[in-house]
């Protein structure tokens, strides 16, 4: 019964979500348009994409660097607790 009851609240904030986002396609951003007049957009449009994506895979990289970094220091761990065990 509980779970329903979840699933069916989450739908509803999913459907809110995607009004909210909806509104905001609709809403002209100014910020947005005024340097686009200055210079082409389909140049800025294309610059900003490899840099968003590169953004990303950065962070990823980042992130990856530090799991196995951390799991690099648990297997040492294990490793050495294993030691001590046998020494006993």
């Amino acid at each position: 019964k509980n779970r329903k009851k979840s699933k069916e609240g989450s739908g509803e904030n999913k459907k809110k979500k995607q009004s909210q986002r909806k509104k905001a396609e609709n809403k002209p951003n100014h910020n947005i348009d005024e340097p686009s007049k200055e210079s082409t957009s389909s140049t800025s449009k294309t610059a900003s994409t490899p840099n968003s994506s590169r953004n990303t895979a950065n962070t990823v990289i980042v992130r990856y660097k530090k799991l196995m970094t951390v799991h690099k220091k648990t297997l040492e761990a294990v490793d050495q607790y294993k030691k001590d065990y046998e020494r006993q």
